[in-house]
């Protein structure tokens, strides 16, 4: 496998230089080395990256064996790409891999994933993204910042989403239990959780966009959610966003240059 990976990485990168040669726009280059990587055989070089792209980092965490942690990390541009909403501005991502184990993270006894993000963000802008793979099993993924925690052997693509898009705009969980969770009167920073106050409700928050107006969002009673067919409401049974969801994330694209 090694040999053929060797093999196509050469092909590719000759290809790449011609088109280099040829004068092809960056975007082009940049598609192409996001083919290499999708071939499982190395990332993308730094430099192809345009200005102004969104940049998203690829970290490893737990793993005995940095081949495996490649193989997890080059399934991750694939994710985005077959999706039918980050699809779209698939030539706006950039994927890189970090070379070596970032040791500052552990996973908890409700195996949730925790990191030091003092020490990420020391390693990373704030414009860039990153994403930590675990190699020990997590029952859930988790966004803070501009940083998302997933299982690299199980990262299946709705989860990873609704884990990126928390880090990438203000999506918040639509999730709600009523019998665990209680009641407080408060407005929601979240674009996709509304309330009763003024300025806040649902028919003012999300004027124009198809919506419901559900009670419960944010594990709160006192919120309303657009939609209880969602990513951001159960990754596991839909790889779809609602109408907010989806207006809020090509705002964001848009707030990009996109």
């Amino acid at each position: 496998r090694k040999v053929l990976c060797q093999f196509i990485q050469s092909l590719k990168a000759w290809v790449f230089l011609i088109r280099i040669i040829n004068g092809e726009t960056m975007s082009k280059s940049k598609t192409l080395c996001a083919l290499i990587l999708a071939q499982g055989c190395t990332i993308c070089p730094e430099e192809v990256l345009k200005e102004g792209d969104i940049k998203i980092n690829i970290v490893p965490h737990g793993y005995e064996d940095l081949d495996d942690f490649h193989k997890d990390a080059c399934k991750i541009p694939n994710k985005f790409k077959k999706h039918d909403l980050f699809g779209q501005y698939y030539d706006h991502l950039g994927f890189y891999e970090r070379s070596e184990n970032f040791d500052d993270c552990q996973k908890l006894s409700n195996n949730q994933p925790i990191c030091d993000y003092e020490k990420l963000k020391e390693l990373y802008t704030e414009e860039e993204y990153v994403i930590v793979l675990f190699e020990q099993d997590l029952n859930y993924g988790k966004a803070e910042d501009n940083i998302v925690m997933i299982n690299g052997k199980a990262a299946r693509t709705s989860l990873l989403l609704h884990e990126f898009t928390h880090a990438f705009t203000n999506l918040g969980d639509e999730k709600f239990d009523l019998e665990q969770y209680g009641y407080i009167n408060i407005a929601s920073s979240s674009f996709n959780c509304a309330s009763s106050f003024k300025g806040d409700t649902c028919a003012e928050k999300w004027e124009g966009i198809e919506h419901g107006c559900l009670i419960g969002c944010q594990n709160n009673s006192a919120l309303y959610r657009p939609s209880d067919s969602c990513i951001m409401n159960n990754p596991f049974e839909t790889d779809r966003y609602c109408p907010v969801c989806e207006y809020r994330i090509r705002e964001t694209m848009a707030e990009k240059g996109f």
